[in-house]
């Protein structure tokens, strides 16, 4: 696993390298760490990073922007935010991040965030959609939700809309993410593009919506907020 920090403090930068080496060493894995004193040098690095420790508050270009900027082209890495200033949570989550660190960080708190790590599915995989125009490859994490119309599923991402040639049921069997989650007998949501929802009405970060059924309902809401609070998205932490 290849790991940046980036932080503007050399006391920060010690700190967090040994534990990382202790959390490694612990579970007996190969890491190799970079250390990079601000976001554009971080910006011109061309290696392929698996996880970023992000501090929030660095001269001449904070560590959201770098985020805003690095996420036009790399949207895979995970990024966690570390910051004296806990307010900020919700700012961070404006590009994605995978977890959110408040300084000093707790050893424990960092190790909890290295396992989830491990533990989430590898969403860089694909969905192999045959549709009437052909062949697609599917990346799960691009997938904001799936409709069913008659015997086929309508898969709608940021950029297109598939017709998937199975039902509905036959299409939530291939879904090998815990983020999706049925919302109606004709809906399945993937709660990581959710903005908000009624007691009937799913609402995604696009502007779409999606049907919430009574009889999912219990289950939606649980999903999503495992997910918010998986994600750091309460302030009590």
């Amino acid at each position: 696993m290849i790991i940046a920090i980036c932080d503007d403090e050399q006391v920060f930068h010690d700190e967090l390298y040994r534990m990382l080496q202790d959390y490694y060493i612990k579970n007996r894995l190969s890491v190799n760490i970079r250390h990079f004193y601000d976001g554009r040098q971080l910006l011109n690095s061309d290696i392929n990073f698996d996880v970023i420790f992000m501090d929030f508050q660095m001269d001449d270009i904070d560590g959201l922007e770098t985020s805003r900027i690095l996420r036009r082209s790399n949207k895979d890495v995970k990024i966690i935010f570390t910051t004296s200033f806990p307010e900020i949570v919700l700012d961070s989550f404006e590009v994605d991040t995978f977890r959110f660190l408040v300084k000093p960080i707790l050893r424990e708190k960092l190790f909890k965030a290295l396992d989830e790590y491990r533990e989430t599915p590898d969403l860089t995989k694909f969905l192999i959609v045959n549709t009437n125009d052909g062949m697609w490859k599917i990346k799960y994490s691009d997938i904001i939700y799936l409709e069913a119309k008659s015997r086929h599923t309508i898969i709608r991402t940021a950029d297109s809309v598939y017709e998937f040639n199975k039902n509905l049921s036959e299409a939530k069997k291939l879904l090998s993410t815990e983020t999706f989650v049925q919302c109606h007998r004709a809906y399945i949501a993937n709660v990581h593009y959710v903005n908000s929802y009624t007691n009937s009405v799913i609402i995604f970060d696009n502007g779409e919506k999606a049907q919430l059924g009574k009889k999912y309902k219990s289950d939606f809401k649980n999903a999503f907020m495992d997910y918010i609070i998986a994600h750091n998205r309460s302030r009590k932490d």
